[in-house]
């Protein structure tokens, strides 16, 4: 019942944001943006994607260096056939199956792994912020009713960066203060409240194997560069279908896009990366015609999602698996 509920949330939501993102859209316009696209920026495309993955993979092996010494070589494939996996299965699984992998393949604990990638949503989130802030600065054309959201917008992002420097040398302070204090409010449910904080004892668990201030800065860099290199790729995207934005717009498009996937929607994200293309573009106050906004956010979701899912299924392969038995491993996980 449950798994049906999520099902028809997730086409309800996806449906919904692929109707209102192509309010407007006309086919002969949406045609004409792809016959007059720039096409010579998909290979610049892929080789941010190729980078994007492999700072990704990186970043990763630095995290599991104080469990197991492994290389990039090693956790690029599983990365790619996570995020493959969240392309094609549904609840966003991919993170748990690159974890069911690298444990499967080196022996060692899932909750451990798993850890790592807690960790890395926050070092996400952090640079994701903070990159939001940082270009909303430099928006001349940003609408007046924007510039005190980008201020306080700006502040938040201190205070979880300062919240953040707490948490790392605080950390098992901050978790007991953190449980106590939703314990106190009785907001959240004692199921929902146990799952919240074993989500943050997992990331305390990953800060305290990582004990090297070093490592973390080197980890926080690569992350600004990840989300960096992402934001590039949707600046490319629309600058192929002659939209005139800015790198730093592109950075905006990327904020919004990060927040638009955790959505509960239908594999692949479609519809919620359309619908985060046209609500930037509307916030950042340009007058541009639906019908290329549109194109340009399939030109940039299928110039990821076609390269990322292909390299996956050939991981996914090489490792002598397939989606039925992904499917069986987050069956499991359930």
């Amino acid at each position: 019942m449950k798994k049906l509920l999520l099902l028809l949330v997730g086409i309800g939501v996806t449906v919904g944001s692929f109707y209102w993102s192509m309010k407007g859209v006309k086919l002969e316009d949406f045609v004409d943006g792809f016959k007059t696209a720039n096409y010579l920026t998909l290979p610049f495309i892929l080789l941010l994607l190729f980078i994007f993955y492999w700072l990704k993979a990186i970043r990763w092996s630095w995290m599991l260096k104080p469990i197991q010494e492994l290389s990039t070589k090693q956790l690029f494939p599983p990365v790619m056939v996570g995020f493959a996996a969240n392309n094609l299965l549904p609840a966003h699984l991919g993170e748990f199956v690159r974890v069911f992998l690298v444990g499967r393949r080196h022996q060692l604990p899932i909750s451990t792994v798993l850890s790592t990638v807690v960790l890395e949503r926050v070092f996400d989130v952090m640079a994701i912020l903070g990159l939001f802030a940082v270009s909303l600065q430099f928006v001349d054309h940003l609408p007046p009713r924007f510039n005190q959201g980008a201020i306080i917008l700006a502040g938040l992002s201190g205070i979880f960066v300062l919240c953040a420097a707490a948490f790392l040398i605080w950390t098992e302070a901050c978790i007991q203060l953190f449980a106590g204090t939703l314990k106190f409010v009785r907001l959240v449910p004692e199921e929902i409240l146990e799952k919240l904080v074993s989500m943050v004892q997992s990331a305390g668990e990953g800060l305290n194997a990582l004990r090297s201030f070093r490592t973390i800065i080197a980890i926080a860099l690569n992350s600004l560069i990840q989300w960096i290199l992402n934001g590039l790729i949707a600046w490319l995207a629309l600058r192929a279908f002659h939209i005139p934005v800015a790198p730093t717009d592109g950075l905006i498009i990327t904020a919004v896009l990060a927040i638009a996937v955790m959505i509960p929607s239908t594999p692949g994200y479609f519809g919620l990366i359309q619908g985060a293309f046209k609500i930037s573009i509307l916030a950042l106050g340009l007058q541009i015609a639906g019908s290329r906004v549109f194109a340009a956010s399939m030109y940039y979701h299928m110039s990821m999602y076609i390269p990322v899912t292909l390299s996956g299924l050939y991981f996914l392969n090489r490792e002598g698996l397939s989606l039925r038995d992904l499917r069986r491993v987050s069956e499991a996980d359930e």
